[in-house]
């Protein structure tokens, strides 16, 4: 479950509620809610203020999915309501959120979230088609499986009185890191870059030693003109956390190609095929991976490339006294 890269010279493919008030506006649909969650002692606020978050996005996916059944396209689709109400989460963007500061009750402290939400028809267009739909709603239905089963364990550890609280703590956040990468990658292959960027770092701030959602980050921001800085810190990161990891090594190969630094990009490429011949790419093959073989062909033949114009640059060099 890792981005895909497309490159010039090379094609990469990487990828390791309260009531709402309803305003209508052309050409988009616009949400208002508010979602609460009281924090405990056991958990963060970072964790809480995502729970309030979610809450006001299920109070706003209740309401469009309200509107979805309205239109006849996918009224003929005979979908179950909690199927709409899936379907409305996925076309749905949060155009802005906001948090009340903290409030001391009895139990813990409670979060409040107020978020504004659109539903774009363009997004709803796409929905109609029943082919789509159901693809969008199988993916939406295992994501809440797997965030559904990592929540019970969770509710699990927290109940053994034996258990250190700090460990609670640690497992909450990496279940939940886990979570927000797979939405993370699910919104990126939608094509939602901004609201993968924003998952991937809620993956990141829950537990930094999040690999997968560092390398995604990384390979989202080295396609943006100003993203080379922040993508070359997370490359360097994976890499400094995880010297096995041979598809950084190549994410930061094409980084350094694309602005020119030749030599850099040759050492990642040759360490991306010396991990490769020693065995290190199984751990990465898998559904969105299976190419990885092809790649390791093309970037033997891209090394060759760099090496050849290097030699013709330093012999041009040297007969012009440069």
């Amino acid at each position: 479950m890792f981005r895909k890269q497309f490159w010039v010279i090379l094609v990469f493919m990487l990828p390791i509620m309260s009531l709402s008030v309803v305003c209508f506006s052309s050409p988009s649909l616009v949400f208002l809610a508010d979602g609460t969650y009281v924090m405990s002692e056991e958990e963060t606020l970072t964790i809480a203020k995502e729970r309030a978050l979610t809450q006001a996005m299920r109070s706003v996916s209740e309401q469009a999915g309200v509107y979805l059944e309205s239109i006849s396209e996918i009224k003929q689709m005979q979908l179950t309501h909690d199927d709409v109400i899936l379907v409305a989460a996925s076309v749905i963007k949060v155009i802005e959120k906001q948090f009340d500061p903290p409030e001391p009750v009895e139990g813990g402290i409670k979060i409040t979230c107020h978020i504004k939400a659109k539903v774009e028809p363009a997004s709803v267009e796409t929905l109609k088609n029943q082919a789509l739909a159901q693809q969008a709603i199988n993916e939406l239905r295992q994501l809440q499986v797997e965030y559904d089963r990592a929540k019970q364990e969770i509710e699990r550890l927290k109940i053994e009185a034996n258990k250190p609280r700090q460990d609670l703590t640690k497992m909450d956040n990496q279940a939940l890191s886990n979570h927000f990468f797979k939405v993370g990658y699910l919104a990126d292959q939608k094509g939602d870059i901004d609201g993968a960027l924003r998952a991937y770092d809620i993956a990141i701030d829950l537990d930094n030693n999040n690999l997968k959602a560092h390398y995604n980050r990384a390979n989202i921001y080295a396609q943006s003109p100003s993203g080379f800085g922040a993508a070359a810190v997370d490359y360097m990161f994976v890499i400094s956390r995880d010297e096995e990891f041979l598809l950084a090594y190549l994410g930061r190969g094409n980084l350094y190609l694309t602005h020119n630094f030749y030599e850099n990009a040759l050492a990642d490429y040759e360490k991306f095929c010396e991990l490769y011949e020693q065995g290190k790419a199984d751990r990465f093959k898998g559904k969105t991976n299976n190419n990885i073989d092809d790649v390791y062909r093309q970037v033997k033949e891209t090394i060759m490339q760099i090496k050849t114009f290097l030699q013709k640059e330093r012999e041009f060099f040297k007969q012009n006294n440069l």
